[in-house]
């Protein structure tokens, strides 16, 4: 009877131990899954400073590259408004010169055929100018399209690059909350399955202490 008594205590020592090593598992186990959820954290806190400084970096560029359009409109601008400038010295300087042929016209009587071909050549040249103002005019208006087209561009493409990276970013993150939680359940399973065992032997050993009780 002694030796039954003595082999049940020591086999309620080694399950109180065995009990004892399940917790002390359990206990090591939450602290590696806190450390990985910590690990995640701290990559996805990592992840998010990058993208953020991409986005500023883009920024910058867009700013840039929107100063420098914004300058080349400015130096076209002041192109045309000077060529504006020079067009309308030059036809008050035809102009000035028509009202003096003009003049001399009255005054010379003798030399209207002359003066006549002399205004027909102002005119011409008066046309000219004027034509080609008009195209100088077309052609910046034309550089402004195209300057603007390609500010238009460069957002698009910008936006994309953002869009891109935010989806990576989630992608990496679901990623990684997924083969944490598919941790997490493996680990629980085997605790379960351990805890399950255990529970088995202690009611064996309870059933066999109360038939040597009842002995």
């Amino acid at each position: 009877m002694l030796e039954v008594v003595t082999g049940q205590t020591n086999m309620e020592s080694n399950i109180l131990e065995q009990v004892a090593n399940i917790v002390l598992t359990q206990m090591e186990m939450e602290e590696s899954l806190a450390e990985k959820v910590n690990h995640v954290e701290s990559n996805q806190m990592a992840m998010e400073e990058k993208l953020l400084q991409k986005v500023d970096d883009i920024c910058l560029a867009q700013t840039k590259m929107d100063q420098n359009i914004t300058d080349k409109v400015n130096n076209l601008s002041d192109i045309q408004t000077s060529m504006k400038s020079q067009f309308t010295k030059q036809v008050t300087s035809l102009f000035e010169q028509l009202n003096s042929i003009i003049n001399l016209k009255n005054d010379l009587s003798s030399e209207s055929a002359k003066l006549i071909e002399m205004e027909e050549r102002l005119t011409t040249q008066v046309a000219s100018v004027a034509a080609a103002q008009t195209s100088m005019e077309h052609t910046l208006t034309e550089k402004v399209d195209d300057l603007t087209e390609a500010q238009l561009t460069m957002e698009d493409t910008l936006s994309a690059e953002v869009s891109i990276a935010t989806a990576n970013q989630m992608d990496l993150v679901n990623a990684s909350v997924f083969e944490l939680a598919e941790t997490q359940r493996l680990e629980m399973q085997k605790l379960e399955k351990k805890t399950s065992r255990w529970m088995l032997y202690i009611s064996i050993i309870c059933a066999i202490s109360i038939i040597i009780d009842l002995i």
